[in-house]
């Protein structure tokens, strides 16, 4: 869900089955922008605010960037073996 907070402003929270809400999500902020720029949305920046920090979308030509300050959220290790 998405609420808007002044022009160029919204606060997102993601849902992902299986895990739950999210801190944060770049590919559904930009899922999100493209939405609201098919909706009518006129100007070439978002930003988007989520719990895990915020993303700023701009829109030139015929493409979008995401842009943002990433930290780490979670470490863990990855054990091929059973």
């Amino acid at each position: 869900s998405y609420f808007i907070k002044s022009v160029n402003s919204v606060s997102f929270r993601t849902y992902e089955v299986g895990v739950g809400f999210t801190l944060s999500c770049g590919s559904a902020s930009c899922c999100l922008f493209k939405l609201l720029i098919d909706q009518g949305y006129p100007y070439n920046e978002l930003y988007v605010e989520t719990r895990g920090g915020t993303f700023k979308l701009i829109r030139k030509d015929n493409s979008l960037y995401l842009t943002g300050n990433p930290r780490m959220v979670f470490k863990g290790e990855y054990c091929d073996e059973i």
